[in-house]
């Protein structure tokens, strides 16, 4: 039960962190074309749409059934024991959890599309100004499947909370295990979501606004003259 109370104390103090926190300025990484990138992430956005879609018609019997088929959690006799006394004490820790995610999940959609208006906006400015707008807004797109993609994840992190939550722990403390360790494998792809979109954000458009920036002022000055 240890594992289980340092895993909701961990969500507690990552989530703010992961869903609140500003584009921050991380260390570069090779990336690959927007064209073949786009296409990667449309893929990998298409089939965890579906399974999304196909895990919300099953009902919370056949997801943990499923997750438990996946998972093969071993829990011993005493891990047992100390899951059947505890864990509806956890099961309400992480409904404050999960509405705190929704939150921020809403935050940080508002953040994203605030970003998104303002590159449609230059986008529009360039093309006004017949300044090339091809590479921005490839990388816009691009970026907005990123965003799709972490907003199809963290939907399916808030869906195994509320398994966590709803099941009964006390009567098969093998299904809240293996839906905890199914609950933790989404906060990591969710926390890997997050950062490669900071990535994104400041390794490859940040640096196509500042060369777009300089061909605005070039465009402003020639007609000026």
């Amino acid at each position: 039960m240890t594992k289980t109370i340092r895993f909701v104390l961990g969500i507690v103090l990552i989530v703010p962190l992961l869903l609140s926190a500003p584009l921050a300025v991380l260390a570069a990484t090779p990336t690959p074309s927007s064209t073949s990138a786009q296409q990667q992430q449309d893929t990998a956005n298409a089939a965890a749409n579906t399974q999304q879609a196909a895990n919300i018609k099953k009902t919370l019997a056949q997801r943990v059934a499923a997750i438990k088929a996946t998972y093969k959690s071993v829990v011993t006799a005493q891990q047992a024991a100390n899951i059947k006394s505890k864990c509806a004490t956890a099961q309400t820790a992480v409904s404050s959890v999960s509405n705190k995610l929704s939150d921020n999940i809403a935050l940080r959609a508002d953040v994203y599309n605030s970003l998104l208006s303002n590159l449609d906006s230059t986008i529009a400015k360039l093309k006004n100004a017949s300044v090339p707008s091809t590479d921005l807004t490839a990388e816009r797109n691009l970026l907005n499947s990123k965003i799709a993609g972490f907003s199809i994840d963290a939907a399916s992190y808030k869906l195994s909370l509320s398994d966590l939550r709803s099941l009964d722990c006390a009567s098969d403390p093998v299904a809240f295990q293996a839906v905890l360790e199914a609950a933790r494998g989404h906060l990591t792809v969710i926390s890997a979501d997050a950062t490669g979109i900071r990535q994104y954000v400041t390794d490859t458009i940040e640096p196509t606004l500042k060369l777009t920036s300089q061909g605005l002022s070039s465009a402003k000055t020639s007609g000026g003259q």
